[in-house]
């Protein structure tokens, strides 16, 4: 989806499952990337991420994707 990262003229990219190169790449158009782990870039982490950076400035634009279906998290 990087690609649409860039045509969107995102600031910031965040995945957990991105390839060495692929970093390397978002790094190199001038992209911040986070890097987090898979299991945590899951729905909950995404929808509290979505409310912190609206906190922060409600004019951020966040774009949704939906996931083929829900999850449990086990502790």
């Amino acid at each position: 989806m990087f690609k649409e990262c860039l045509s969107a003229k995102a600031d910031c990219y965040v995945s957990g499952d991105c390839a060495h190169h692929t970093r390397v790449d978002i790094r190199r158009y001038g992209v911040n990337y986070i890097g987090i782990s898979h299991e945590v870039e899951e729905y909950g982490f995404l929808l509290g991420m979505k409310n912190a950076v609206l906190s922060i400035d409600k004019n951020i634009k966040v774009h949704e994707y939906e996931f083929e279906k829900d999850f449990d998290i086990f502790y």
